[in-house]
């Protein structure tokens, strides 16, 4: 699919490479530039300078704003599409690069279960500096092809598969604010029940306003609309749209408490209790904010009632934002430095499975 590259005529795009580069390429235009920061990061602080190879659209918003200048100085971002990182790997592999982590794997599949398309970008003997980040395992481990050196953000309950879980949740310099007297919940991502179960949260938004509770709002970060709710709820909603990293960062760092929404009824939603995760977790462990969640993702996640606020199924939703709403500023700093010692903890051992793959 791919030898036509070698021989394509203009001269491929070339990336940044000096003495001890670590190479990592998203071949993904669309999703998972959050997951690009915390990987460099690790990289980074195993002694390695990073060269980031994606698309110019998210190299522009902000992606590593709160990154240090001392961090920066280690890392080059070069503007490159999946057609032109192709085109660069088919003709120079890795080029003298320590190595290279693709952050989407089985993209150039078009996530099939093999990882081939990609390996056969690069000469032989550089395959195996070829490190994968795999956002859903599963159809890789049906095909006889995951194995303990494809990346995971998660541990995969998935047929015995055994991988290499490095969790991205790095994103820089953040603040920890202490909890706003109108209680400020979050949800990232786009309105609709595949990835979230925003009815729930109108209709609890509906309870809460009937049961005399005003003293709250809740910002969404992400695509789609409330056009069918009434105007009292809507009034609840700050809706920011897509925003850029810049903003989201900012919206995190002001929210009290994430909202997830995975409802464990909907059988779309099992993926995150078995063989991939959620975007939403790695904010909430990199901006440390206690979450609402029910109880049936908490365990595979990492949480309980000591960094968040667990509910057993939809119908006590209500009550775990009542509880949220009700909380103190002294109980709500508790659950806050849990999910510190708990973020540090993931990072430690991320950083540490990262060193066993790139020895």
């Amino acid at each position: 699919m791919f030898d036509f590259l070698r021989f394509f005529g203009i001269k491929p795009k070339m990336p940044t490479i000096t003495d001890n580069t670590f190479l990592v390429w998203e071949p993904c235009t669309k999703s998972h530039a959050e997951v690009i920061p915390g990987y460099v990061k690790y990289l980074i602080d195993l002694g390695y300078n990073v060269t980031v190879m994606m698309s110019c659209v998210k190299t522009q918003n902000g992606l590593f704003s709160r990154f240090s200048e001392e961090d920066m100085k280690k890392i080059t971002i070069n503007k490159f599409s999946t057609k032109e990182g192709c085109k660069y790997f088919s003709k120079y592999s890795l080029n003298g690069a320590k190595g290279v982590l693709i952050t989407t794997a089985r993209r150039l599949s078009m996530y099939k279960g093999t990882y081939e398309p990609e390996l056969n970008l690069f000469k032989e003997e550089d395959r195996k500096k070829v490190l994968f980040v795999d956002h859903d395992i599963n159809t890789a481990t049906d095909a006889g092809n995951a194995h303990e050196r494809i990346i995971t953000l998660m541990k995969p309950d998935y047929k015995g598969v055994k991988t290499t879980v490095i969790n991205p949740h790095y994103f820089g310099e953040i603040e920890t604010p202490p909890k706003n007297d109108i209680t400020n919940f979050i949800m990232v991502g786009v309105l609709k029940g595949r990835r979230r179960n925003h009815k729930l949260l109108v209709d609890t938004v509906g309870e809460l306003l009937k049961s005399g509770y005003k003293n709250f709002k809740i910002t969404v970060i992400g695509k789609g609309s409330l056009n069918d709710v009434s105007e009292k709820v809507k009034e609840y909603f700050d809706i920011k749209g897509a925003a850029d990293f810049e903003t989201l960062y900012k919206e995190m760092e002001k929210a009290d408490f994430f909202l997830p929404m995975l409802d464990g009824d909907n059988p779309e939603h099992d993926r995150y209790v078995t063989t991939g995760t959620s975007g939403s977790f790695q904010l909430i462990y990199g901006f440390r904010k206690p979450c609402l969640l029910m109880e049936k993702f908490a365990k595979y996640h990492g949480f309980n009632m000591e960094n968040s606020i667990i509910y057993h199924k939809n119908s006590a939703f209500l009550n775990a934002m009542i509880t949220a709403i009700n909380m103190s500023k002294e109980d709500y700093k508790k659950l806050q430095d849990n999910m510190k010692n708990f973020e540090k903890e993931i990072f430690e051992s991320s950083l540490n499975n990262m060193k066993s793959l790139t020895d």
